[in-house]
């Protein structure tokens, strides 16, 4: 298992922490920008955990970090 199943294993779980939620947004946006985390993206329901993520979110700054990670992984 990768860091980007890892990740979205620990956003699902705990997306009531703000703190961990960010660190998860940051990472996940260096990690969409590198070609060879496709892979691992792919196998993961990282957009399903975003989306209901994004809904979730009152705050606008919050929901553009979060847009800001979907994008790049629509493109590929």
């Amino acid at each position: 298992m990768g860091v980007i199943p890892t990740l979205v294993k620990l956003l699902g779980i705990h997306c009531q922490n703000a703190a961990l939620t960010e660190m998860c947004l940051v990472a996940f946006g260096n990690l969409a920008e590198l070609e060879s985390s496709k892979e691992q993206f792919a196998s993961t329901n990282i957009a399903e955990e975003l989306v209901k993520l994004f809904k979730k979110q009152i705050e606008h700054d919050k929901r553009e970090m979060v847009f800001e990670v979907l994008a790049p992984l629509a493109e590929n």
